[in-house]
């Protein structure tokens, strides 16, 4: 009897248990090391974007808020206003500015602070990045590589090096954080981690409003992952990510009520119809997905290209047949595929406005290449002891290193392109040179010259958009004025009658062209269309044109048809004054006759 009760009490260990003993010991004398990852990973992306801290602004919203506008942010205790007030219209970023007036707090206008952060904030979400997909259980090694894809991928350049590109960062950090918590919540249901993903899930909301496509994101890794294991959550969930949506939209709807617009900001009028704004940004998604995979042709300020998208288009087919060939058992490969959806489209219904026809920016696919990092894990899962490394022996195998070569022509690529943000001389002439045919690009670097004081030139750039894109009609007229008030007639002239052009039966610029012809001596042009603007004064109610000597008494010019001849009128300056029916003064303008 105590014989049996001994066989009892130790029994001989089962083939099972051997196995999951065997298993737990080969995981625990895994050669890669979690922490070797994250100091190789932090020392690579600070070497490859050590040198943008010797960057200065590119002028391209950094210098208009930072140098130009600096009241937004050289209070520290603005910090908070940033959450009831906005900016400007529909740009609603309390994260971001709140950082910024930390920053400013810190070096006033020196812009090594502010690409410093940059390099820092990526840097943490490269590192968090490699955390989670540890989490999701995928091989150390094989998390490392990926994670050092995303580290030095050229594609992100525009989100480090330039420092309003931040904003996606900032977003994934608080993405990856929200979603670390929420596991761990799921598996400990400890609240802290509750308490910090929800934390996480309002800074997503208040850094960028596709912030909210976290809870989606975990909703559906609760369906797929642990629904049968504790559904209770899932449902309290649902309520807390409710209740703090709500909140941050009611806060942020009383923010824009009370927008308060930067001085002599240029209006931008929103398309209203959000199908036409997503059928013309259809190219984004293919275009990112292209750039994922082959990230050549970068620009500062990139354009839609059907070559691009149409590589984009057959890498998604290839992806999809290889997906349907290796036939993989989890369900996280539509998960993955569904988080960079849900980050791609929200842009794709909302930018498209009438002075930028597209807003396609390289940093936008910061966070939804998160989700294909995912998506690249679970492929090379099925493949894992092709890259896999687990003991020293395996390093000698040239397949375990087959992301190198990968690595380092990132790695170039993106050291090479990020030189081209180090001053607005660099970041506009690659602008335009990369993307010829954007308005957006030309106007941005007529822009720049005019900052300058270079007006010749920057009515060069704003022609040849306004060429491209009747919409920038206003930015050609005041460089016209411009031009006009430092004696440059016959450059704006050119402007004025770009503008005619584009206009035809629009008196008032008739008016600015004939002024123009005037003052270089035209005096017939002039005249004609003088005579021109009164004769089609049916639709625009001028009744007449009169030009006076500078004295404002006698006038030499009762109406632009009864004029004396031009050789007749001596040298001096005179002043147009334009009519309507009722005797008032439309239009004035003073002209000056050699």
């Amino acid at each position: 009897m105590n014989n049996q009760k001994q066989k009892i009490k130790t029994p001989h260990p089962t083939p099972i248990l051997t196995t999951k003993t065997q298993k737990n010991k080969k995981n625990t004398s895994h050669f890669f090391k979690m922490s070797y990852g994250y100091i190789l990973i932090a020392l690579v992306g600070f070497g490859l974007y050590a040198q943008t801290m010797s960057y200065g602004y590119v002028d391209f919203d950094d210098k208009w808020y930072i140098v130009d506008n600096p009241h937004y942010f050289d209070k520290l205790s603005q910090v908070y206003k940033g959450f009831i007030h906005s900016i400007t219209v529909e740009y609603y970023r309390p994260m971001l500015f709140a950082f910024f007036t930390i920053e400013y707090s810190i070096a006033k206008t020196d812009p090594f602070i502010y690409h410093f952060s940059n390099i820092l904030f990526h840097l943490i979400s490269c590192l968090l990045l490699f955390r989670f997909l540890c989490l999701l259980e995928y091989d150390r090694w094989i998390s490392f590589w990926t994670t050092l894809v995303f580290t030095v991928h050229p594609l992100f350049v525009q989100g480090i090096a330039w420092i309003f590109g931040r904003n996606d960062p900032y977003l994934a950090i608080f993405i990856l954080s929200g979603m670390i918590s929420y596991i761990q919540y799921q598996k400990t249901s400890k609240r802290a981690y509750l308490f910090l993903h929800l934390f996480c899930y309002a800074a997503c909301l208040f850094t960028k409003e596709t912030g909210a496509a976290l809870a989606v994101v975990c909703f559906f890794y609760s369906l797929l992952k642990v629904r049968k294991e504790n559904p209770i959550i899932l449902k309290n969930m649902v309520l807390f990510w409710a209740f703090i949506t709500l909140t941050w939209f009611f806060i942020r709807r009383n923010a824009l009520k009370e927008v308060t617009t930067l001085p002599h900001e240029a209006p931008v009028v929103e398309t209203n119809n959000i199908i036409d704004s997503f059928m013309s940004n259809i190219p984004f998604v293919f275009e990112s997905i292209s750039k994922l995979v082959f990230p050549f042709h970068q620009s500062v300020y990139p354009s839609y290209s059907w070559a691009t998208s149409l590589i984009g288009v057959g890498i998604s087919f290839l992806l999809l047949g290889f997906v349907l060939y290796i036939k993989p058992k989890s369900h996280t490969v539509l998960w993955a595929i569904g988080w960079m959806l849900l980050f791609l489209l929200p842009p794709m219904l909302i930018r498209s406005t009438a002075m930028n026809l597209s807003d396609y920016l390289e940093h936008r696919t910061y966070v939804p290449a998160l989700g294909f990092i995912v998506f690249l894990n679970e492929l090379i899962h099925t493949k894992k002891n092709f890259f896999a490394v687990e003991t020293k022996q395996d390093m000698l195998l040239p397949s375990k290193w087959i992301f190198l070569p990968i690595i380092c022509i990132f790695t170039s690529t993106a050291y090479i392109h990020s030189k081209h943000f180090e001053d607005g001389r660099t970041f506009w002439k690659n602008a335009t040179e990369t993307s010829p045919n954007s308005p957006a690009a030309l106007r941005g670097r007529g822009v720049w010259f005019y900052n300058l004081g270079k007006l010749d030139t920057a009515a060069m750039y704003m022609l040849q958009a306004f060429h491209l894109n009747p919409a920038e009609e206003a930015n050609i007229e005041t460089i016209g004025k411009d031009l006009e008030k430092k004696n440059k007639f016959h450059e704006a002239l050119q402007c004025y009658k770009a503008i005619l052009s584009a206009n035809p039966n629009n008196v008032m610029y008739m008016l600015n062209v004939g002024s123009m012809y005037f003052q270089i001596n035209k005096y017939d042009s002039s005249m004609y269309l003088f005579q021109k603007a009164v004769e089609t004064n049916k639709n625009q109610k001028v009744s007449s044109v009169k030009i006076y000597n500078m004295n404002g008494i006698d006038a030499i010019c009762t109406d632009a048809i009864n004029c004396p001849p031009t050789e007749t009128i001596p040298k001096g300056k005179y002043t147009i004054q334009v009519y309507g029916e009722k005797g008032e003064i439309l239009a004035r303008d003073t002209i000056l006759k050699k």
